[in-house]
């Protein structure tokens, strides 16, 4: 985490998951919903847990068609919701530059995922 610090000074969360041999870490440069949209984030559920880097230009247009009980106004919610009613199958929706990781507490699976041009790094630390 500190050795990318400079790739988001604002904040930064940790969420180690107890039996899984996993963390997800998230250093933030905040430009959405500076508030409130602390990461890693967990779905209501607590099924889903996301590390999301980037901008989903359409997360308004996308959010405006869910039915979610949003706590945020951020386009990280906003796939962390898609992800939780589509799975993968929202990554076709998504219009922006992003990597991003999500944890399955329920089936023990996590997926790594970048745009279709990867201009935005993901790091994985074995």
């Amino acid at each position: 985490m500190e050795q990318i610090q400079h790739r988001g000074p604002d904040d930064f969360g940790l969420i180690e998951f107890e039996f899984d041999h996993l963390a997800f870490g998230h250093r933030r440069l905040s430009i959405i919903d500076v508030e409130d949209s602390k990461q890693p984030m967990t779905s209501i559920n607590q099924r889903f847990t996301i590390v999301f880097n980037g901008e989903i230009y359409n997360y308004k247009d996308l959010r405006a068609r869910l039915q979610y009980p949003f706590q945020t106004d951020g386009d990280t919610e906003t796939l962390l919701a898609m992800w939780e009613k589509e799975g993968s199958d929202c990554i076709s929706k998504l219009r922006g530059q992003f990597a991003f990781s999500i944890w399955d507490d329920e089936k023990k699976e996590i997926s790594l995922v970048t745009d279709a041009f990867g201009i935005l790094p993901l790091y994985v630390y074995e």
